[in-house]
């Protein structure tokens, strides 16, 4: 019997001896509703999942746990409820609270997904991780190192108690894992044979595979749009500077002229003034010369 279920007998022993004693007394008695156990929350909250891949401990989002923390129905994926401070999630910024949605763009719908989905991309050679997410209802996104031999070293489970955790005005981390403290140890050790017997199965295989596929033609698509987008820009701006250059060159070319044309007036103007300073000045007449005498000396004077 667990130490919850010990301090309960002990309680209803207790106020057994006691009515007794009362009604031995003749005393009045009077009915008091009796105060919810602290893991009164957890009996509507699914089990927790310890996640092998990233140290944390995840929840399903059922319709208990959306009510619970306010989250809407759109949003898909799994909560984490605390993380290791030395492990995974906490080194690549996956905090408490966050709710992750997908793995390497494949699909999360139950916790247990993570550790397939991190293990099916270890046995084909792949490290590399990103992991897609909501928190506080905007999109995040993670990206993470996961080696074989991180995967398979095992959790103390006796530390989970002390993890870093989510915990709100309605929510108790500390109940919640008291309150399933014995079934985190069995799903745990279960879990192990559920992981590898899944990412050897067919059907998950060929599931996987058709998501990977229609995933790679969403990034494909979308790097194109992007280069698309880039291209655009990239002309607009050469264009832009071009158009820029171009006017520079023309308002250049504009000064030049107007230059030249003031210095062809100046040199213009240089060259008309001593034209103007000669014709100025008066001109020497020239000295008249003394008319010849047609007649002649030799012409004998008429009788």
């Amino acid at each position: 019997m667990n130490k919850s279920g010990s301090r309960g007998f002990s309680r209803k022993t207790l106020l057994c001896g006691v009515g007794l004693a009362v009604l031995a007394l003749g005393a009045p008695v009077i009915s008091v509703a009796a105060a919810p156990p602290a893991a009164a929350q957890a009996a509507k909250l699914p089990k927790p999942y310890v996640s092998r891949a990233i140290d944390a401990t995840l929840m399903e989002l059922t319709p208990a746990v959306r009510s619970q923390f306010g989250i809407k129905p759109r949003v898909n994926g799994v909560l984490v409820i605390s993380t290791d401070p030395k492990g995974i999630a906490a080194k690549n910024k996956i905090v408490p609270g966050d709710i992750i949605t997908d793995v390497r763009g494949k699909r999360v719908l139950k916790p247990i997904d993570v550790d397939t989905h991190v293990l099916y991309f270890l046995k084909k050679g792949d490290s590399a991780f990103q992991f897609g997410g909501n928190r506080g209802g905007q999109r995040y996104s993670s990206a993470a190192q996961i080696t074989l031999d991180l995967f398979e070293a095992a959790i103390d489970l006796a530390t989970i108690a002390a993890w870093s955790s989510y915990s709100t005005p309605t929510f108790s981390y500390a109940s919640y894992y008291e309150e399933y403290s014995t079934v985190i140890v069995e799903e745990y050790t279960y879990s192990e044979t559920i992981i590898e017997e899944t990412v050897t199965s067919e059907s998950y295989v060929s599931e996987i595979t058709s998501e990977e596929s229609s995933y790679e033609e969403t990034s494909e698509e979308v790097t194109e749009e992007s280069s698309e987008e880039s291209s655009e820009e990239v002309s607009e701006e050469t264009s832009e500077e071009e158009s820029a250059e171009e006017s520079e060159e023309a308002e250049e070319q504009a000064d030049e002229a107007e230059d030249e044309a003031d210095e062809a007036d100046e040199a213009q103007d240089e060259a008309d003034e001593p034209e103007e300073e000669e014709a100025d000045e008066p001109e020497d007449e020239p000295e008249d010369e003394p008319e010849e005498d047609d007649s002649g000396g030799d012409e004998e004077p008429e009788l």
